[in-house]
């Protein structure tokens, strides 16, 4: 039986790593539309170098621009940094530029955590959605691990914390035969869909640090692999997060469809209003 207490979210995790592995130069990627909140509780009081860096969201009413150019000040720093934590706008492209920027700070055996990559069906979304979005950076972060033949997992809770080593050569865009495509994302999602454990190379939470201590030794993860089991006993886990409450979540699932309302009220009421105007104009 499991643990009944809740496992480390991202921010927990990146805590515990730093801490024993006694990580010193750290980086924080967020994006204006992301930064999760379980990073609240990283601890960043024994670092020598914190870079904390929000970068463009392409959303009406945000600064926009990729994340590479956001980076791009941080030039002296590539190449030096022992971990960066990336929660990255959630569009593929987006999440692609992400994800290839933050490696970059990367030195050559050091690590990659990236945030909302074992997401539940719901929040799944090529498209920006407000309130609650893990959209499709599971699928960027895959397809970038499998192109280079890197070391990965994702830890299945907290909707999915990737992990991957970046070698000496560091990422690029390598393109893989079967990577997400706005057209064949129903195929893709179908895919995840069926065995999500699998396509994202799941580690239960419980076994994330022996997980990581593996990865950074340059050692196989494949013994901690979890099995699919079910979306239910799943969606346990992915929930999982002791950096938030269930009650917590309630709070935000109804917060989200009191938007939703509220929207699809303003759009029915623009509807209306352009109806109005049409007919006033045939008068």
């Amino acid at each position: 039986m499991g643990d009944p207490t809740p496992a480390p979210g991202l921010g927990g995790l990146a805590s515990r790593v730093i801490d024993e592995h006694q990580l010193r130069r750290i980086a924080v990627v967020t994006s204006h539309t992301t930064g999760n909140p379980a990073l609240g509780t990283l601890d960043l009081s024994a670092t020598e170098l914190a870079l904390v860096v929000q970068t463009p969201a392409p959303v009406p009413g945000m600064p926009t621009g990729p994340t590479s150019l956001a980076l791009a000040e941080f030039q002296p720093w590539h190449g030096s940094v022992d971990l960066v934590i990336l929660d990255p706008f959630h569009t593929y492209d987006a999440s692609v530029d992400g994800i290839l920027s933050a490696a970059s700070l990367v030195r050559p055996g050091g690590l990659l955590l990236v945030h909302d990559c074992l997401p539940p069906p719901e929040l799944i979304s090529p498209e920006f959605m407000p309130g609650s979005w893990c959209g499709v950076t599971f699928a960027a972060f895959r397809d970038l691990c499998a192109g280079n033949g890197l070391a990965w997992f994702t830890v299945s809770n907290d909707f999915g914390i990737g992990a991957a080593r970046v070698p000496a050569g560091g990422i690029t865009a390598v393109p893989v035969d079967d990577a997400w495509t706005a057209d064949n994302h129903p195929k893709y999602l179908r895919r995840y869909l069926d065995d999500p454990y699998a396509m994202m190379r799941a580690v239960a939470a419980h076994d994330a640090m022996a997980a990581i201590d593996a990865l950074m030794r340059d050692q196989s993860v494949d013994p901690l692999l979890q099995g699919f089991a079910g979306w239910d006993p799943a969606l346990v886990d992915i929930f999982d997060s002791a950096d938030r409450t269930a009650a917590g979540w309630r709070d935000t699932a109804q917060e989200n469809e009191q938007l939703r309302q509220e929207a699809q009220r303003l759009a029915d009421l623009d509807a209306e209003q352009r109806r109005d105007t049409a007919r006033e104009m045939e008068q």
